[in-house]
């Protein structure tokens, strides 16, 4: 079975068809895209090049996920090894530029960068069971790091709050940031540098303000929440 490796020819058999597969399954979904179609798409004359570089779909499942770690997520570990060892305290925003600025910058690189970065949320939501545990264990270890950083520059906010939040701005954050078209409405801003540059800098600022925030809650809105929830039980009932 062939894994990722960051030498790899960009020509080659194993890394067309792994940057195909990143391509399409960004775009339709893990479970939406068969092998023949990623064959096909590659320009493969053997139809069965998927199952002969990466042994099933599996593998070739895996290969991706050590693609995306390989090439995204062993940047955010360098960056939380070099704020966990600065003299200086980092602050809230320098914890989240080293958990999201390593897929916003590579989003932006040409060819698989954009379809790269999409992937990311996928593979956490759509990969089979063990493939996923895999990745998410991964994951944790980063998430875990992080939250250490935030209780310290962050001591207002229980910790508790910082991991529900976090994960928050994870999931949903990268959604939204490598889908600017579903943003602005149009599939061109896509292609702009500076205004992907110029949203993810207010990205960055608005997850860094929102896991500083104060933790207080406001009780009318649960109890509005509520109220709301049973009017809308009984209009349905």
């Amino acid at each position: 079975m062939t894994r990722y490796s960051a030498s790899s020819a960009a020509n080659d058999t194993p890394t067309r068809l792994l940057h195909t597969a990143i391509a399409l399954f960004a775009e339709h979904g893990l479970q939406a895209v068969s092998l023949r179609v990623i064959n096909e798409h590659a320009g493969s004359k053997n139809g069965s090049a998927v199952q002969y570089h990466f042994g099933s779909r599996d593998g070739l499942l895996e290969a991706i996920v050590d693609y995306l770690w390989t090439e995204i997520l062993q940047h955010t570990i360098v960056r939380l090894d070099r704020l966990e060892t600065s003299d200086t305290p980092p602050s809230v925003r320098d914890i989240v530029e080293a958990i999201f600025e390593p897929a916003l910058a590579y989003s932006l690189r040409p060819g698989i960068g954009l379809a790269a970065a999409r992937l990311l949320p996928r593979v956490i939501e759509e990969a089979p069971p063990q493939i996923r545990h895999r990745f998410a264990e991964r994951l944790t270890g980063i998430l875990s790091r992080a939250q250490i950083l935030l209780i310290q520059a962050a001591p207002q906010v229980p910790e508790s709050v910082l991991r529900l939040r976090l994960a928050f701005a994870l999931i949903n954050g990268l959604h939204l940031v490598t889908d600017l078209h579903v943003l602005y409405g149009a599939e061109d801003v896509v292609n702009d540098p500076d205004t992907r540059v110029r949203v993810y800098d207010h990205f960055i600022a608005t997850i860094a303000a929102g896991l500083a925030a104060p933790p207080e809650t406001d009780p009318l809105f649960r109890r509005r929440l509520h109220a709301q929830t049973l009017s809308d039980r009984d209009a349905i009932q």
